[in-house]
């Protein structure tokens, strides 16, 4: 079976495998119809947020989002750092959260980096990736009004 792209922004995870990664991803919200109406009904929800963004508003520079990635992280107490699922499995421990995060485009040569979410599974920021497409998606095609 060839799963179609999400959209406009597709999610990237750091990875060596990350096309394995999304492969399954799209298999999953395409042999789960109803996701799409979670999606839906999460964001027309004004309640829901990011918590790594400015009073927990997807910002409209996502305008320019060329990827969103997801990653295993973990926290050194004064730092944090991403590294690979690979290195996930064999380091388990080392896992404390995932990180969803936007590379947005800021010059023709350059993307920088913003955190979006911060979950304790990859399932949580997995969905939060799929909201986060819906909404940059709806953005990119000029229907800023679903922004939250």
């Amino acid at each position: 079976m060839n799963v179609v792209p999400l959209g406009v922004v597709d999610v990237a995870y750091y990875s060596s495998h990350a096309a394995q990664y999304l492969q399954n991803l799209l298999k999953t919200v395409e042999a789960l119809p109803f996701l799409q109406q979670v999606i839906d009904e999460l964001s027309a929800d004004a309640s829901v947020g990011w918590n790594c963004q400015t009073g927990a508003m997807l910002g409209d520079d996502h305008i320019h989002a060329i990827e969103l990635e997801i990653a295993p992280m973990h926290d050194y107490g004064d730092f944090v750092e991403a590294f690979t699922f690979e290195d996930s499995v064999s380091e388990p421990e080392r896992v404390h959260a995932f990180a969803l995060y936007s590379r947005i485009a800021e010059s023709a040569e350059f993307a920088g980096v913003q955190a979006l979410h911060d979950a304790d599974t990859l399932a949580e920021c997995e969905l939060m990736a799929l909201l986060a497409l819906r909404k940059i998606n709806h953005l990119k095609a000029g229907r800023t009004w679903v922004i939250q």
